[in-house]
Parts: structure tokens; sequence; C-alpha cells
């Protein structure tokens, strides 16, 4: 007995399952009634708990779910009634659609990405009908041929892209809206070769997309201006196609141009070559060119103004019968130019004067008028205003026409009906320069000195004339109060003052005496009385 040793052995017996080995599942709430797991109001029990894919098996709690820590085997969880039903995953209206892309903004002929997400239901047999805005739609079966879709515009505009994602369970909706542009692909500038001071000048653009060859519908683009008198100030912007621009002196400018869109930009320079154009402010024209002095009547007073060299050239103005607005002239950038280069040659010739001498340039579209400004040329050659004179003269006489075709037609002849020299003084109707025009101040600061000083001469000669009244004033006063002591108008029988007492009988008397010889004098006597004698 002594060698027996004795082992413990255990054994574990795992318990089969018992009612209250389970708890009410996810969803599911105990009724006071009987103790059973019932769906709470708030729990749809055909809906997947987990996330379920179309096809696919997944097990359907029937409202019960064992304690975690129970281990038990058999007993009730063999029952239909506590162990889950294997179910086939069922198909769900789809939801939470939402389109992307990198940009909202893009260019015709450059394909856009879109990118679809979906946040919840069913995936495999849903349909996408995807509409790009431009009458093109497109229909996918499954989300994942659907989450990438590349388009091409071929137009400018806003177009709404908009998606439908249904089934037989339901259908949900998704838009983006973009924009399209066109990219600026070419730039031309309708500007005149010479100009003049004081005197709005016209230039129009024509911007050339990379759909249309060239237009003049300049949607979303903006225009960047610099014209070469700036003086540190900003560059103008504008969204207009035609701008008008005044130059306040004369020489030549270097300015430029860029068209802005969100897809592109073009940039170009040009020259113009700005003539004087000033009314003439004196009868004599040698004042010009030098200093003018004003008044100095009251102080050395110099106000110099200062004028600029008198180039003076000749404009004329040609207008046209109606039936010229059958060439559309607003909206043809080619026929208008070819107008304005052949009625430039014919100038040319009809002158006999070189390229050098003029420039042609429209005046306005409605009613179309063309200016021709002659500029003075070399020494012995015709003066510009003979040339006018000239122009003018062969339009009178019906001598001057244009055939746009280059034949004798009469049907594209164009005949200029009139022709006008522009006066010098003419004002200008637009000014957009942002330098500052020092002509008023040269005027208004003279005016002004004038009325200071005279103002001030007045004041001073009213002070010194109220000076002497007041003087004169306080002698007759004085004067007056004189003759009142001496009793000369006083009606009373009290003799009159004694202008010589005698106060040496008293001592305590200190008086000064003054000799103011004969007339009416007021007398001013130091000293004080005896008190006894009061």
């Amino acid at each position: 007995m002594s060698n027996t040793r004795l082992r413990m052995v255990s054994y574990h017996i795992v318990c089969p399952c018992q009612i209250e080995g389970y708890e009410c599942d996810f969803g599911y709430e105990g009724s006071h009634e009987n103790g059973k797991c019932k769906p709470s109001s708030w729990f749809d029990p055909n809906e997947p708990s987990v996330e379920c894919s179309e096809g696919k098996k997944y097990n359907k709690s029937v409202g019960y779910r064992k304690v975690a820590s129970d281990k038990c085997k058999g007993g009730i969880e063999l029952s239909d009634v506590y162990k889950p039903v294997v179910k086939v995953c069922s198909v769900v209206a789809p939801n939470g659609l939402s389109l992307h892309t990198d940009s909202n903004v893009i260019s015709t002929n450059t394909p856009i990405t879109i990118e679809l997400t979906q946040a919840g239901g069913s995936r495999i047999s849903t349909s996408y009908t995807w509409n790009f805005g431009d009458n093109q739609t497109k229909t996918i079966t499954g989300l994942e041929k659907s989450t990438q879709i590349k388009h091409t515009y071929k137009k400018y505009g806003k177009y709404n892209i908009s998606l439908i994602a249904s089934n037989n369970k339901g259908k949900s909706e998704a838009h983006l809206f973009i924009r399209v542009e066109e990219k600026v692909t070419l730039l031309m500038l309708d500007v005149p070769k010479f100009t003049q001071s004081q005197k709005s000048t016209m230039i129009e653009v024509f911007t050339g997309f990379s759909y249309f060859p060239l237009s003049k519908n300049i949607n979303h683009t903006l225009f960047v201006w610099t014209w070469g008198d700036e003086n540190g100030s900003n560059p103008e912007l504008s969204w207009l196609k035609t701008i008008h621009h005044t130059y306040n002196k004369s020489g030549l400018y270097h300015g430029s141009v860029e068209t802005l869109n969100s897809v592109s930009s073009v940039y170009k320079q040009f020259t113009i070559q700005v003539f004087v154009f000033c009314q003439k402010l004196a009868e004599d024209e040698n004042m010009l060119n030098r200093e003018k002095s004003y008044f100095d009547y009251y102080s050395n007073i110099t106000i110099p103004l200062l004028f600029y060299p008198l180039e003076k050239t000749s404009t004329v103005r040609f207008g046209f019968l109606s039936r010229i607005n059958i060439y559309n002239f607003n909206s043809n950038l080619q026929t208008r130019v070819l107008f304005l280069n052949l009625l430039k040659r014919e100038i040319m010739n009809a002158l006999g004067i070189e390229d050098s001498r003029l420039d042609v340039h429209q005046n306005k579209l409605e009613p179309f008028s063309v200016d021709i400004i002659l500029v003075p040329g070399d020494t012995g050659e015709v003066k510009h205003e003979d040339l006018a004179k000239k122009l003018i003269d062969i339009v009178n006489n019906g001598d001057l026409s244009v055939n746009l075709d280059g034949s004798k037609n009469s049907f594209h002849q164009i005949q200029v009906k009139s022709a006008s020299l522009i006066s010098d003084i003419e004002t200008p109707t637009t000014n957009t320069n942002n330098s500052p025009n020092l002509r008023p101040v040269y005027i208004a600061v003279p005016v002004l000195i004038v009325i200071v000083v005279l103002t001030t001469l007045v004041f001073l000669y009213y002070r010194r004339s109220y000076r002497q009244a007041k003087r004169y004033s306080m002698l007759r006063i004085h004067n007056d109060e004189d003759n009142a002591m001496l009793g000369e108008d006083d009606d009373d029988d009290e003799p009159p003052l004694d202008l010589n007492p005698d106060f040496a009988r008293d001592r305590n008397y200190h008086d000064d005496q003054l000799d103011l010889g004969s007339g009416s004098h007021l007398v001013m006597v130091t000293g004080g009385r005896n008190s006894d004698e009061e």
C-alpha cells in the first residue's frame, strides 16, 4: 500500500444548450408577455445586418443568439426556433451616388474622366444610365464597369451630367455640372497704324478658337491691355471685344493685349504712331512751343504752361450707301479687312502717295464709316492738307469705289457716298486713359491765384479805411465831451469849469498842471481831497 500513488483525473462535461444560454440578437428585444424576442420598431429583419454581396449567402438571425461565454452544445441549439436561417443576399435599391472629376472647367476635344462612387445598395444587377448633356447617353450594367467613364465634348457651353442607377428595388440619381470652353489659338487685332492725341481710338479684337477658326464669340474670355502710357498704373481689363483708348501726348507707343480664359491664353503686341490732335489755344501759333507767362500785377508770379509741338494731321471720314450692309462687316472680319485694304490701295493710287502717308481705319460699324488719316511727309512732298482737299474732291466727283471681287461687276462695287474733313477741335467720345490730364490744372491755378491776390488787396484796403474812420470818430467824440464840460451846449446856470485851479493852498494836494494853450481840452488832474473838507 505504501507504494500506491493517487492521481486526480478531471473530466470536462459539455452540457446541452438550454434557453438560459441565449439572449435577443441585435435589433431584437424581449417581450414582456412571453419572453420571446421580437424585432424592434426601428429594425428591418429582412435587411442583411452585414455587407452582403448580391448573389451570395448569409445567416439570417431568427431573433436569438448564444451568450458569448456559454460553451453548450446541442440541446435547443439544433431547434429551428434558435438556429439561424441561411438566406441568399437579396437585391437592394442603390443609394449614396456621387460624381467627381478633376476639374469642372475643361476644354473642347479633350477627354474628361468622370468617377462614380456608390455608398450602398446592390451593384451587380443595377443598371447605370449616363446622360452627358450633349444628346449623348450610355447605359452600363454593374457598378464595376461604371466607376470611371470618359467623354469628350465638341462644343463650348455649360453641361449637366446626370446618372440614374436603378434595379427592381428602386433607383437613385446624381448630377455634375461642368463648363466647357474653347482654347484660344489665334488672336487678331484691328489696330490703326496712326491715330491722334485727345481722340478716342477704337481697337477691335478677333479670337480664333480650336473649334471656330475665327470667331467674335469670346464667351468667358478676358482681355488684359497695356497701352504704353500707363506711367506705373495697372493694365486695363475688359470683357468686350471692342475697346477705346485716348492718348494725351504724341509719340510712338508700344502696347500689348493678352486674352485669357480658364483653359488657354494668347499674347500679342502692337504699335501705334500718335500725332497731336489738339484745340488751337491762341490765334498766334508762335505762342506754342514756349512758356506763357501770366500776370504779375501785385507779385512776381509766373505760371509756365507747356504746349506740345503742333504736328497737325488731316482726317477725312467716308460714308457709304446702305447697301454696304449686305456684306455684314460687323461679323465677317475677312471681308471687312479685304475691303479696307482695297480701299487703301484705291486712295493711294488716286492721290499718288505711299503707304507711309496714310492709314485707313473703321470709325463705326453701324452705320459703317471709315476714317482716312493723312500724316505729314518729307520735305518737298505734298502737304497733308492738300491731300485731304484732293481726296474730298475725288469723292464728290464720284471717282472713288471698291470692287470686292476684283472685277468690274457693278454688283460688288462699293461706292464712297460722302467725304468730310474732321475738325481738329472735335471732342473725344470716350476717354479710357488713366493718365492725368494737366491742362485743366494749368488753367485753374492762375485763375485761383488771381482771385486770392484780388481778395487780399480788397481786404487790406477796407481794413485801412476802417481804421482811419475809427480814428476820426474817436476825435469827434472827445470834442463833444469837452464842449459838454465847458457848458457850451448846457442851458444850466452853473459856471464853466475852471481850467487853471489853484491847488497850492492845500499841502495835501499834489497837482499836475498841463498847459494846453487855447481851445477846448480835457485836463487830467491827479491827487486827492482832504478828508476834513469832505
